[in-house]
């Protein structure tokens, strides 16, 4: 086997899984887009942009087929800077410059998916709105990611050090940055031990086993998608609106009632976004069975994908640590009241006690062990899921991170300012919704990734109205 010494790292069984699973109509990428007020300066951004990398390796890695029907990181040697007026190369890595409005449709150089075996795993666009005068009033800095290299969290960390970067290169320092502890690339052999002693790999093995019957159920279960399936020609290639995106803002009072309420209740942010995501799910079916999947005898299905990192994997690059947790539901189970939100609650304690977002990696490590690769089970099921939630969290946070900033405590990158963050995971065939919440500089918003090619804007808008009417409704029930 060849191993890191070649800068080839074989892919960890979940990586493989992630790639396997990419298609071109549904490929495996996820979205972070990043408003700012002014511009950026382009020489910063790509030396800023070429010192990460360094720290962050598989951002600029390459996808490598090392022995039959199984695949590796290969990182190429440094390669610099290639400055360019459309499109710049740093290390590979493709920043393409665009002038036009920001904040609408994502630009159409983050529209084709990302070829792993030709590019890497990452690719920025920066959109640049400009005035009369030709003066960058806003700018959107969008950064595409392949799931099986990185997750939500480890590009959240690759961005703290792009940041730090920049504001370097401008003159900025700050004290509390001499503590920063530097992510160690040299712990990227031991990721797929995610962090875990043998003694607790064989606490999550027994878990494993004493589960087998419902790790069984869910691989053949049959799910309940949202939305009518797309015709076969439409999803051999991603939509013309791609990635189709909602987002909205909540208000920082909105979002204090939020933190505020779960912070004095049993019940997390996620029983209730799981709640009212359920209850969106009936309604919008129910109000719309012209468009709604055929067929109601199946549950639905949420995915949760669920952070793996622990303090002793700190200063980990960005890598994929990520598992998911699933939970079905019966549309005649689905209530708005405190019971049902009680079994979504001992559930998801569940999953934090008995570990149990290891079930799904150490799922692929026992097929791919036994089969040989991982291919074979992508055919077990036509729909994995009916939608999926994602939870970021709080991201950039004073306490967390220290940075320039605002009165109002956004990101202070020279003259430009953080004002917003969308995330968004990728989708599946059939799963028509995602939803991503993400909490910066106070303010909570919710991103909606649709699958445009199953369902309107307006339906995925509607979807998207009775999910923030659930979550005030559910207020009441929760504290009652």
């Amino acid at each position: 086997m060849r191993m890191e010494k070649d800068n080839i790292y074989p892919m960890a069984a979940f990586e493989e899984y992630m790639y396997l699973d990419s298609s071109a109509g549904y490929p495996m990428d996820c979205y972070f887009r990043l408003c700012f007020r002014g511009g950026l300066k382009h020489s910063v951004v790509e030396v800023a942009l070429e010192e990460a990398l360094q720290h962050h390796p598989f951002l600029r890695a390459r996808c490598v087929e090392w022995k039959k029907d199984r695949f590796a990181w290969q990182i190429p040697e440094r390669q610099g800077v290639i400055s360019g007026k459309a499109v710049s190369y740093v290390s590979g890595v493709a920043i393409h410059w665009v002038s036009g409005p920001c904040r609408g449709a994502y630009p159409e150089e983050a529209h084709f998916p990302l070829d792993l075996e030709k590019e890497p795993p990452l690719r920025m666009v920066v959109v640049e709105e400009k005035d009369e005068n030709g003066e960058v009033i806003r700018s959107d800095l969008v950064t595409k990611v392949h799931h099986a290299a990185v997750d939500a969290i480890g590009s959240v960390r690759f961005l703290e050090d792009f940041f730090r970067n920049y504001a370097s290169r401008q003159g900025i320092f700050l004290e509390a940055w001499k503590e920063v502890v530097p992510v160690n690339a040299g712990l990227l052999s031991k990721r797929s031990r995610y962090g875990k002693t043998v003694w607790e790999w064989c606490k999550i093995w027994g878990t494993t086993l004493i589960r087998l019957r419902r790790c069984l159920v869910f691989v053949f279960r049959k799910i309940l998608p949202l939305a009518k399936r797309p015709s076969s020609e439409a999803v051999q290639s991603v939509a013309a609106d791609y990635p189709a995106m909602i987002h909205r803002q909540l208000s920082r009072e909105e979002t204090r009632k939020w933190l505020e309420f779960c912070g004095s209740q049993k019940y997390t942010m996620n029983d209730l976004l799981l709640h009212a995501s359920y209850l969106a799910l009936k309604a919008w079916r129910q109000e719309h069975p012209e468009a709604a999947w055929e067929g109601k005898e199946c549950p639905f299905r949420i995915a949760v994908p669920t952070n793996l990192r622990h303090s002793g994997v700190a200063n980990y690059p960005a890598v994929n640590q990520v598992s998911m947790v699933f939970l079905d539901r019966k549309i005649s189970e689905i209530q708005a009241s405190k019971t049902f939100l009680e079994r979504i609650h001992r559930e998801m304690l569940d999953v934090k006690r008995l570990n149990l977002g290891f079930l799904l990696v150490a799922g692929t490590i026992l097929v791919r062990s036994v089969m040989g690769n991982l291919r074979t089970i992508l055919g077990f099921s036509e729909c994995w899921t009916s939608m999926v939630l994602t939870n970021v969290g709080r991201i950039w946070d004073e306490r967390s991170f220290a940075f320039p900033r605002t009165q109002e405590g956004k990101l202070l990158l020279g003259d430009a300012v953080l004002e917003e963050v969308e995330s968004a995971p990728p989708i599946r065939p059939l799963t028509a919704v995602a939803i991503c919440v993400t909490t910066y500089a106070n303010e909570m918003a919710w991103t909606l990734h649709y699958d445009s090619r199953s369902m309107s804007r307006e339906l995925a808008e509607d979807f998207l109205d009775k999910f923030q009417n659930y979550m005030q409704t559910l207020l009441p029930i929760a504290g009652g």
